[in-house]
């Protein structure tokens, strides 16, 4: 990750612990929907960077706002999978459900590194 991207997430860590709930979620929702308008354009270090950023900010975010999340995320292909792996290792079915029946991403990602894991066995 660049410096700038790390200096953005030192920031953005500072706010979000100083942010409220409301707080967290509505910045939850346009950093998504950022992501969301432009994400079969992203190259590789923007949706990570996107990743991080959704991460922190879902780390402390109310079920209605992951639930609504992982619904959004869950059919886009190029969704970070950071985000689409905590969201599926949630415990409410609300949230990780979505993520669960529609990340192609994940499933892809799940077989590269069944993949990977079966090659360094042989």
């Amino acid at each position: 990750m660049t410096p700038g991207a790390q200096s953005l997430l030192a920031e953005l860590d500072t706010a979000v612990a100083g942010g409220s709930d409301a707080w967290r979620g509505a910045a939850l929702r346009r950093i998504a929907d950022l992501f969301l308008s432009a994400a079969d354009v992203y190259g590789a270090d923007q949706v990570a960077l996107f990743g991080e950023v959704m991460v922190r900010l879902a780390d402390n975010a109310d079920r209605l706002s992951l639930a609504e999340l992982s619904g959004r995320l869950a059919p886009i292909a190029r969704a970070p999978l950071n985000v689409l792996r905590s969201l599926a290792r949630h415990a409410d079915i609300a949230v990780c459900g979505p993520v669960l029946e529609q990340a192609a991403a994940l499933r892809t990602s799940s077989r590269s590194a069944t993949r990977t894991r079966q090659t360094r066995t042989s």
